[in-house]
């Protein structure tokens, strides 16, 4: 679900499609993962552990993007992080954080930055990035 875009909505048919595709199958009949558990699994399982894992990369050298999104009456700020892998040779962009900036000025987008590196990394990096920008 997660890795697709696709709505976890999506999870309360797939429950049922199961069943039909396997109907000899015990553990298809008794497959239960709706949208509430199948939201609860990705936030409350998977983020902090994919979160967890992008921050322990971030340790070394990585990059910063971000983009404003409109949906709806929120606007979010995703940004995300790319970091090099050594080990495999290659350079792969992570998700970071999506916080809420309803006004999308240079301002507030910078500020809502901050916070979100603020809350995730236990170092300040901000002298860092000042320093190289200088």
């Amino acid at each position: 679900m997660a890795k697709h875009n696709i709505s976890f909505q999506t999870s309360d048919h797939a429950t049922k499609l199961f069943s039909r595709m396997f109907p000899y199958s015990n553990i298809a009949k008794k497959f239960v993962c709706g949208h509430t558990k199948t939201a609860a699994i990705i936030k409350e399982a998977l983020a902090p552990h994919f979160l967890s894992k992008t921050l322990n990369d971030m340790s070394k050298f990585f990059s910063i993007m971000i983009d404003e999104s409109n949906d709806k009456t929120d606007k979010s700020c995703i940004i995300l992080v790319r970091v090099f892998y050594s080990c495999v040779g290659d350079i792969r962009t992570r998700f970071l954080d999506m916080p809420i900036v309803n006004v999308g000025t240079a301002c507030n987008l910078f500020d809502a930055l901050k916070l979100s590196l603020s809350n995730h990394i236990s170092v300040s990096v901000w002298p860092l990035c000042l320093t190289r920008l200088m």
